[in-house]
């Protein structure tokens, strides 16, 4: 039966290949898309015959929707002759899923049949699904526009039992005949995509119009098929259904060779479920020196081939020499005993990286034979324009240098490290001084009593830090809160030694979300020591 008012709706929119035993097949086009230090990066083309395998009649891009005026259910089918199917590519191969472009919003419920291609089997049972082999859920889609993609199941007699996954693989003795009963759609939006042609005709256009009957399995009586230059000479065109099938011997995974030893496996994310051609791995960090790197595949029945081969001489750059700015050689501070929460500032040119390595800076700071050092990040916490900057609080340097005496000499130097090389400052090291000419009776330079320092910096952004003493060894509590009591965060909760501590809050909260600018409150619980001071997080 032919379709009568049929109109369409038109939108215009601006190797190497070896195979080692049965599917061994090997990466394809290996290629380093990074060689450094820091990463190899490496790219390769999906085995052939691991990759979705698509059969279809279609000729590109689906260009418009093709529908029925009334509104009627239609069942849209391609067709291939078993004829048409090669043993060698397509035989045996596992049915998978049905891809396919709606161009407008409708119901579309998949169905696979396979035809002996005698007389009286020749084509669908619409009604009775006598012949259906694979079904999948309907779905209603919104994705428009674009193609879809819906799983396909064995066809046990209920159209919508998807317990068990596709079995079904292709026999080329039999016609494969897949497609949609769609539904659900409203005129002139017609929801089946179809390509500009030219029609593959009696394959690519298949149709039958439908009707709704509960008494049948599918719920439909079919008017017979025909192709859609039947219904309207005028309509050259082919259905937008690609059926998509795999390997049935699965791809594990990749094995990566350096120097002919296997370093690493790599999941493939082309794992016969996306429509992919390519894969990718970033191995991190290699030695220095010339390399050699090949990829196999790693099948069920065992190892391919390997991949043609890819070489690369990985070098690295030291840090750029650099020099000391500030204290200046023969620098003197003084600092009475209301002072001892200042800050000494150190600063450095910062030292340029050849190979664009984030930076460690090693801060060393001695007095006579006790040296104290901190390890510093090249960030935006520390660097200013094309300089480190980084301050210490003068009760830190007291502490940690275990210094007693009014006036002191102190010896400073930095050293860069890029994690491969270190960089020794220019001018070898700097010294200044520091004249705390109350320090001979001053008792607190080692307290006896619990101290919530003052937070530096602040106002901050990003980050500030939050310092503390412990006299004894105790159970810690560290909360930062809102103005309104809501914890923000738990920045310590365990038992510390005694000592100095220091913690860096980052404006998150426990999610490890950025909170909002404005004013906080630190809090800190230390045996019965009990203390809140405030913090503004600026933005």
């Amino acid at each position: 039966m032919k379709f009568k008012n049929f109109f369409v709706s038109i939108i215009l929119f601006k190797t190497f290949q070896i195979s080692f035993g049965q599917d061994m097949y090997a990466p394809l086009n290996l290629e380093i898309t990074d060689s450094s230090l820091v990463n190899i990066g490496l790219s390769w083309e999906t085995p052939e015959a691991f990759r979705i395998q698509s059969i279809t009649h279609l000729n590109g891009t689906p260009f418009t929707g093709v529908g029925n005026s009334d509104n009627s259910p239609v069942a849209y089918f391609q067709r291939f002759s078993g004829q048409m199917l090669s043993a060698d590519q397509e035989h045996g191969k596992t049915i998978k899923s049905l891809r396919f472009y709606a161009f407008y919003q409708g119901s579309f419920q998949p169905l696979v049949f396979m035809t002996s291609g005698t007389e009286s089997d020749t084509v669908p049972d619409i009604a009775n699904l006598s012949n259906c082999v694979l079904s999948g859920p309907k779905i209603t889609t919104s994705n428009t526009f674009q193609w879809n993609e819906v799983n396909l199941f064995n066809y046990n007699g209920v159209l919508e039992d998807t317990s068990e996954a596709s079995t079904i693989a292709i026999d080329t003795t039999m016609d494969v005949w897949f497609g949609f009963i769609i539904s659900d759609y409203v005129a002139p939006q017609f929801a089946m995509g179809v390509d500009n042609g030219p029609a593959v005709d009696g394959y690519g256009n298949m149709m039958s119009t439908l009707v709704a009957n509960n008494n049948t399995n599918s719920g439909y009586l079919s008017f017979g098929w025909s192709t859609l230059i039947e219904n309207n000479p005028d309509l050259t065109f082919n259905w937008g259904i690609e059926l998509n099938l795999i390997s049935n011997n699965s791809l594990n995974f990749y094995a990566v060779y350096e120097d002919n030893i296997a370093i690493s496996t790599i999941t493939p994310a082309c794992d016969g479920s996306e429509y992919c051609t390519s894969e990718s791995a970033a191995l991190g960090p290699r030695p220095v020196g010339f390399h050699e790197y090949y990829i196999t595949s790693i099948y069920n029945d065992g190892e391919s081939i390997a991949s043609n081969i890819v070489s690369t001489t990985i070098s690295n750059s030291p840090p750029g020499n650099f020099n000391l700015v500030e204290p200046d050689e023969g620098d003197i501070y003084q600092f009475s005993e209301n002072e001892i929460n200042e800050s000494i500032r150190f600063i450095w040119r910062d030292a340029i990286d050849p190979d664009e390595h984030v930076l460690n800076y090693n801060l060393e700071i001695c007095r006579e034979n006790v040296c104290w050092d901190t390890t510093l990040t090249q960030n935006e916490d520390l660097l200013v324009g094309s300089f480190c900057r980084f301050d210490i609080h003068v009760q830190d340097l007291i502490n940690n240098l275990n210094i007693e005496d009014n006036q002191n000499t102190i010896i400073w130097s930095v050293l860069a490290s890029d994690s491969f090389d270190t960089t020794e400052v220019d001018d070898g090291f700097g010294t200044f001084s520091i004249n705390l000419d109350f320090l001979e009776s001053y008792e607190n330079f080692n307290p006896t009593d619990f101290q919530l320092r003052n937070a530096y910096p602040n106002p901050f952004n990003p980050s500030t830090t939050l310092s503390y003493y412990l006299p004894y060894a105790a159970s810690v509590k560290l909360v930062i809160h809102d103005i309104v009591g809501n914890v923000i965060t738990n920045l310590v909760n365990e038992y510390e030694a005694q000592g100095y501590k220091s913690v860096q809050w980052n404006a998150t909260n426990n999610e490890g979300q950025s909170v909002s600018a404005g004013v906080y409150f630190y809090s800190i619980e230390a045996g019965d020591f009990r203390q809140t001071k405030k913090i503004i997080l600026l933005k």
